[in-house]
């Protein structure tokens, strides 16, 4: 900057006026309105380095004379418009300024950097008061009381620039560096909040949210954004006057946190400068009997303790670390506990909005995004309100009428639309792809809070939000472009574009969406459109009688015939029909309307006809090609007498037998894209994928594409998430598991769904070395991929022996399994064989002895049953007996005192989530049970403690039966009834409620819970078998009785 130009700019500064320490007042003179207006040409004529707005910056204009003349003169129409001009000028963002791009050229990021301290200035020393905001409260309310029909633009235009400039000193981003305010305490961003609340422009904006000040809507919503941008929405829910037990004891775990990171810092620094020498220095090591690159022995300069522990790699590095300006940025979502007073009152500011605003004012945003009448990028404020208060909502006091007007599929398929515009763009963005990142973040937030609200309606106590649910569900899960997305949008995952936080809201999204379909189809089933491409027909010309006779599109009798009945049925008026079918493509649909009400008019069918007609001109007014709203029947006769002589390209004087054949044809000639080329309908219905209803196709030469409906396949959707790119996303969730253990979690979920529904147990390997060194420190075991259940799973039995046990253990080419091992792995399969006979069996065991070593041979002629089986039965060690109530009660009560209440909790968690299965899928004593796998580090600790193994073991669950299986198990035969029953006990035991009364009513509950799990077992179950027993490798499974022909069917677990 010129130094001509510095003083012009101090003299006009000066000539604003002075302010008078005696009264307390700013002193104005004639010239005070020209001299601001100079100040507004002086801005307009600024450079690109922005010369003019850092001076006025430094010399702190805003802050001494342009507010306290505002404040003093507020009343002066013309001056106070033309100085609102200038703030709303002064405080504009400065990525506005630099075109939303922070520069990255060195002089011009000192420039913004400079600039955007100036704005941090202006919000700290100047909007944080509350006579600041009680100038424009008043300014505000003074025009707010003339209606908005007789208001003049200028009016219009003060109303807009005050919200432009509230929404400006909003958006100013916190200063942490300088701050440094914790938790619980009042940041600057806070103070302005108490200083618009206590000035009462919270409620002029709730006001102003009504239905008659639409205009400013767009800008309300963007206010609301950056006045609730740093909140938690379920955080902000749950604050009340006083505070909570889980808020006490999570304030005082994040103050012992503090003080052992602080004292570790202490002590790393009387290590570093004490007087111990380093630990190279002390020595150096030479390992005996291993020689070096040279021909002298290997040196270490550590002392080895194990010779395991040796490692060549200590001075390499451990990965390859990406360069900042690579990594992806993170989403920029702060969020941080305010003063209490100041949670307090944006609680209500939330409950008033939803109960007076949401709904319209959503409404009307919505309406603007969709006919392109707002500004660019305007619908990220929409999506987070959607998610903010819609989460609020659920946490607060669930009322779905608060938010009914987002809980809706058109606002489903908006929300998707925008994220499939993010993904497009991101493809092509390679220079800047962070804004869109941010966006697709924020969008995905919103998609999730969709599904987590509907999942809460589906548990709400109300009927009709339960149905109101369940049709939801139906529409997302029935069409294929919204089914399909989540796999598609996880699939586009990219580590070097989208951070870490992204992954985790992903990775809760897709658990969520599988969750529900799973649930949905498993309670009420699902019919889905699938898209079928068939071929073309052929144009070659078949014989029919009647259409020699004819001409194309010539109508079957004359209209003369059909005019008198068709006027009786105008004026008696006749029911609305379906005109078309809604699953066909929009282009398609009005055609298919004209013929259908064509064909009911030629067969004779007027009602149908009618009620067609009128129901698509309510369907399509804006066009009136059926005509207007109030027409007369007059008008009506004729417009149906010319669709009845129109040629429509329609043949219907085809026999119905022969369009049977061609759609038969065409469906046996097509081919589809879930993998039914080549077969015939015949075929495809054995297999549950025959249509039972064909819409109407598009037009194309060649194979074209049309929609049917069919049975869905949730195993065969299941199977389409084994993909590298699914595991590597998990894979990438897994390597946080300490600190984030609900993405961990979700990741382990999906991959364990997919090899559990798909009997895929090649993901198994790839998960568990990195889920082995994300935590190293952890002390719990993780299972290992056996190479021996992949043997027995790939080994083919053919031609079939006369004892398949025996073949398959002769054929393996490891030599450590047993005849009960591989007939746990076949029940694990599902096959189905003939059981050996006596002849058979004993030429097994002359070959298993045969095999052996002797002392392995003595061992099995020892184990050799007797022929009375039931006295080798009575001599079988049993389970020790379940304590009981009492009993349980005590150990719950020793688990409590010895600090077991997380474990505890997890574990009646676990239990709700079996019982919930189990209610869902069927009671099934046959099955699996279900592992107990702990994550968390209580549990961990929890489950190596023998008082914790006895109260699981009191429970029901099941400890590992051998070293293959490494987690307790929640064996199936425990009834879903049972399960509560005994989780009801332990959140008793948790809350320090009483276990077990004197009169020992949960004893009986636990009694009659397994009288009425014992008598939904199968009939044919040993009685001495245990769920357990069957996955032990040590003796051969026995049969209860022998005969000489029998089949044994080994049942396939349910998972």
């Amino acid at each position: 900057m010129t130094s001509m130009l510095s003083a012009e700019l101090s003299a006009t500064c000066n000539a604003l006026g002075t302010f008078d320490k005696k009264t307390g007042k700013y002193l104005i003179d004639e010239y005070t309105l020209n001299t601001v207006k100079d100040l507004i040409r002086y801005l307009r004529r600024d450079g690109e380095e922005h010369e003019i707005r850092r001076h006025l910056g430094q010399t702190k204009v805003l802050q001494t004379d342009l507010l306290p003349m505002l404040i003093d003169h507020w009343e002066n129409a013309e001056l106070f418009d033309v100085t609102l001009r200038l703030l709303v000028n002064l405080t504009n963002p400065a990525l506005l300024l630099y075109h939303e791009e922070v520069p990255v050229e060195r002089t011009a990021r000192h420039n913004y950097l400079q600039i955007l301290s100036h704005l941090q200035n202006y919000k700290d020393e100047t909007f944080t008061k509350v006579d600041t905001w009680n100038v424009f409260a008043k300014k505000l309310a003074k025009i707010l009381e003339i209606d908005w029909s007789e208001r003049d633009e200028d009016t219009g235009l003060v109303i807009e620039r005050i919200l432009i400039l509230i929404r400006n000193v909003l958006h100013v981003p916190a200063d942490l560096d300088r701050e440094r305010r914790p938790e619980n305490d009042a940041s600057v961003h806070d103070q302005v909040l108490w200083g618009l609340n206590q000035s009462g422009i919270l409620d002029i904006l709730l006001y102003m949210s009504s239905e008659n000040e639409k205009q400013y809507f767009m800008h309300i919503l963007e206010i609301v954004s950056h006045l609730l941008r740093e909140q938690n929405p379920s955080a902000l829910a749950d604050a009340a006057l006083r505070r909570s037990g889980q808020e006490k004891l999570r304030d005082d775990q994040e103050l012992l946190a503090l003080r052992a990171s602080e004292s570790k810092q202490r002590l790393d620094k009387i290590r570093q400068y004490s007087a111990a020498r380093h630990s190279r220095f002390g020595g150096t090591y030479v390992v005996q009997n291993m020689k070096s690159i040279s021909e002298n022995e290997l040196i270490s300069f550590k002392p080895l303790t194990e010779f395991s522990k040796l490692d060549f790699s200590g001075s390499k590095k451990s990965k390859l670390v990406r360069p900042k300006n690579r990594r992806p940025v993170e989403s920029g979502i702060l969020e941080r506990r305010s003063a209490f007073a100041v949670r307090l009152f944006l609680k209500e500011f939330c409950i008033e909005f939803l109960n007076s605003s949401y709904n319209p004012l959503m409404r009307h945003a919505k309406d603007v995004l969709v006919r392109a009448r707002a500004q660019q990028n305007d619908e990220s404020y929409y999506l987070w309100a959607l998610k903010f208060f819609m989460e609020f909502n659920r946490a607060h006091d669930f009322r779905i009428g608060l938010v009914s007007e987002t809980v809706s599929v058109p606002t489903f398929h908006f929300v998707q639309q925008q994220m499939e515009k993010y993904c497009d763009t991101l493809k092509v963005e390679k220079k800047r792809p962070w804004p869109w990142v941010r966006r697709l973040h924020l969008a995905l937030r919103a998609y999730k809070e969709l599904l987590q609200t509907l999942w809460a309606m589906g548990a709400d106590a109300a009927a009709d939000v339960r149905d109101s649910a369940r049709v939801f569900q139906s529409n997302i899960f029935y069409v294929p472009e919204y089914r399909e997305f989540i796999l598609a949008l996880f699939l586009d995952y990219d580590e070097t574009k989208m951070p870490r936080s992204y992954l985790e809201d992903l990775l809760e999204t897709v658990h969520l969406f599988l969750k529900m379909l799973e649930r949905f189809c498993k309670k009420t089933g699902l019919v889905v459109q699938k898209r079928v491409r068939k071929k073309a027909k052929s144009k070659s010309m078949r014989p029919s009688a009647v259409a020699a006779e004819r001409p194309r599109g010539a109508p079957a009798a004359p209209w003369e015939a059909a005019r008198a009945q068709l006027a009786a049925v105008l004026r008696r008026g006749a029911p609305a029909r379906a005109p078309c079918d809604a699953a066909a493509p929009l282009p398609r649909q009005r055609e298919d309307c004209m013929k259908n009400i064509q064909k009911s008019m030629r067969e004779f069918k007027f009602e149908d006809a009618v009620g067609m007609f009128r129901a698509a001109r309510e369907l399509w007014p804006e066009e009136g090609i059926f005509g207007a709203d109030g027409i007369a029947e007059d008008e009506e006769l004729e417009m149906l007498e010319t669709v009845y002589n129109a040629d429509l390209g329609g043949d219907d004087a085809v026999e119905p037998a022969s369009e049977g054949a061609d759609e038969r044809r065409d469906e046996s000639g097509g081919d589809s894209e879930e993998g039914t080329a080549g077969r015939s309908a015949v075929a495809r219905a054995a297999s549950g994928l025959e249509p039972r209803n064909r819409s109407v196709s598009g037009e194309g030469e060649g194979a074209e594409e049309t929609r049917a409906e069919a049975d869905f396949d949730f195993l065969e959707f299941v199977h389409r998430w084994c993909q590298p790119r699914a595991v590597g996303a998990c894979v990438a969730a897994l390597r946080h598991l300490e600190r984030r253990p609900r993405p961990a979690h979700c990741a382990l979920r999906l991959l364990h769904r997919v090899a559990r529904q798909r009997r895929r147990r090649g993901p198994g390997g790839r998960v568990q070395r990195p889920a082995e060194e994300a935590a190293p420190r952890r002390e719990c075991d993780y299972p290992r991929a056996s190479g021996r259940d992949s043997e027995l799973t790939r080994a083919p039995v053919s031609p079939r022996p006369a004892d398949v046990v025996d073949w398959i253990l002769d054929n393996l080419v490891q030599r450590g399994r047993t005849r009960r091992g591989v007939l746990a792995k076949l029940r694990q399969l599902g096959l189905v064989f003939r059981a050996p006979t006596k002849r058979s069996g004993a030429d097994g065991a002359r070959r298993r002895r045969a095999r052996r070593s002797a002392a392995a041979t003595n061992a099995e002629e020892e184990a050799t049953p007797p022929a009375d089986l039931r006295g080798e039965a009575a001599q079988r060690p049993q389970r020790p007996p379940r304590p009981g109530a009492g009993e349980l009660a005590r150990l719950l009560a020793g688990a409590v005192a010895r600090g077991f209440s997380e474990a505890l909790s997890w574990l009646a968690e676990s239990l709700e989530e079996v019982a919930l299965d189990q209610e869902a899928e069927g009671y099934d004593p046959a099955a699996e049970g279900t592992p107990l796998v702990p994550i968390s580090r209580e549990a961990v600790e929890a489950t190596a403690s023998p008082l914790f193994a006895e109260v699981l073991r009191g429970i029901g669950v099941v400890p590992p039966a051998d070293e293959q299986e490494a987690y307790w198990r929640i064996p199936s035969s425990l009834h879903f009834e049972a399960i509560r029953s005994r989780r009801e006990m332990i959140l008793k035991a948790v809350s320090g409620q009483p276990v077990a009364d004197e009169s020992g009513a949960d004893a009986d509950q636990l009694a009659s819970a397994d009288r009425k799990r014992s008598r939904g077992a199968e009939p044919g179950a040993p009685a001495g078998r245990t769920d357990d027993a069957g996955d032990s490798d040590d003796d051969d499974v026995l049969p209860t009785r022998r005969s000489k022909k029998r089949r044994v069917v080994i049942d396939d677990d349910s998972d």
